[in-house]
């Protein structure tokens, strides 16, 4: 009795805990702000930062929690979406793949070193899908028009249960740190051969008259680097450099400040 009364307590304070820090990433995500380098369609902002923190405390599954509430938190405040959602959602896919990383493999390896290894494969898994995500996903789910929004994020479902279908039986297989290295570098692999496949059959057919409006979008970037040209250099030039910058500047804020404030999170 006294063990599961002490459980629930911790699970109160788990969900009380996440909400507060949901609340707060909220906030820092209303007020980002673009960088003169990057295209103005990429702002940023110190949000990761607090779910790094919150998932180091309380492990992936809360990062994940906290990611997903402090969109809902932000559309709320915000009266809606300017972006018709398609920022909400790239927002939490690329958040969760650098947090929810970063967070699993923190777990296993709770040392100084394992929390630099944890936020370098953080950033790793974060480059790899705000490069995928964006070229097969985002901008083109961007500038769609109608139904075909429902078949876009289809397939981002696809992508998505594509890498938690392969990733987590592995893991559950085999609960280590090195077990968990496997099953995300094994389910990075399999969701990039779906994006492949998922591209060449549904994608470039489905968008096949939407170039117009993604040309739009490459013009915008190119006006801040010259050497965009198509949606291919946009992601190389723009999109990996400007997540490459908001993962370090958010893994270095919570690399300086999650010790500090590590005592009030293990409540």
């Amino acid at each position: 009795m006294n063990n599961l009364t002490q459980k629930n307590k911790q699970r109160i304070h788990n969900i009380t805990k996440i909400a507060i820090l949901s609340a707060i990433a909220a906030i820092l995500l209303i007020y980002n702000f673009p960088l003169p380098i990057f295209p103005v369609f990429y702002e940023i902002d110190f949000s990761e930062t607090i779910v790094l923190m919150g998932g180091f405390a309380m492990g992936p599954l809360a990062a994940a929690c906290i990611e997903a509430l402090k969109i809902i938190i932000k559309i709320v405040l915000g009266g809606g979406s300017e972006t018709g959602f398609v920022g909400e959602f790239a927002n939490f896919l690329m958040g969760c793949s650098f947090t929810v990383t970063a967070s699993l493999i923190y777990k296993h390896k709770k040392t100084l070193k394992g929390a630099l290894l944890s936020l370098v494969v953080g950033m790793c898994s974060l480059l790899v899908v705000s490069a995928l995500a964006n070229y097969f996903i985002m901008i083109p789910l961007f500038v769609v028009k109608g139904n075909s929004i429902f078949k876009i994020a289809g397939i981002a479902a696809i992508m998505v249960c594509s890498f938690i279908a392969v990733a987590l039986p592995i893991y559950n297989n085999n609960k280590t740190f090195k077990g968990a290295l496997i099953s995300l570098t094994v389910g990075m692999c399999a969701m990039l051969v779906v994006s492949l496949l998922s591209n060449y059959f549904v994608m470039d057919p489905l968008f096949a008259g939407e170039q117009g409006a993604i040309s739009g979008i490459v013009g915008m970037a190119s006006e801040t680097n010259e050497g965009v040209k198509d949606l291919k250099t946009l992601i190389l030039l723009a999109t990996v450099p400007f997540n490459f910058v908001k993962g370090l500047v958010s893994s270095i804020l919570a690399f300086l400040l999650y010790k500090r404030v590590s005592k009030i999170l293990h409540i």
